[in-house]
């Protein structure tokens, strides 16, 4: 029988690639805004900003912060240490993948019963 990839990412502790994605796309924004203002990277990243395009980096970061509920300004998150806002991150990636999937999992007849309260190793393994 064909097994639900929701189902295998539960029992599994992982979240789908996506989550993986937004993340280091949200790194990579804390990255870019900790540059010098001089450095080429930031003047890109402002120009940018300034001429904003669909779907463009700038616009696909606002909408990952929406999505994983991080609730900072560029300012706020350019003054973030590197290891707070890494695992602020990763505590909201998790929370939001776990969300996602708890709600991926509803939709499937055969595993909506089981529960699941963290995105972790399920103990059997």
């Amino acid at each position: 029988s064909i097994t639900s990839n929701v189902f295998k990412y539960l029992e599994l502790g992982i979240y789908p690639i996506r989550f993986e994605i937004m993340k280091q796309k949200i790194l990579y924004l804390q990255y870019i805004l900790q540059q010098n203002i001089n450095s080429m990277i930031y003047k890109v990243f402002q120009a940018t900003m300034d001429n904003p395009l669909k779907n463009d980096f700038v616009k696909t970061c606002e909408k990952y912060l929406d999505q994983l509920n991080i609730k900072l300004s560029f300012e706020e998150i350019s003054e973030m240490s590197k290891s707070r806002f890494q695992k602020l991150v990763k505590e909201k990636t998790t929370e939001s993948a776990l969300e996602y999937l708890i709600n991926e999992k509803s939709k499937q007849k055969k595993i909506s019963l089981l529960q699941y309260s963290k995105l972790e190793l399920q103990e059997y393994f």
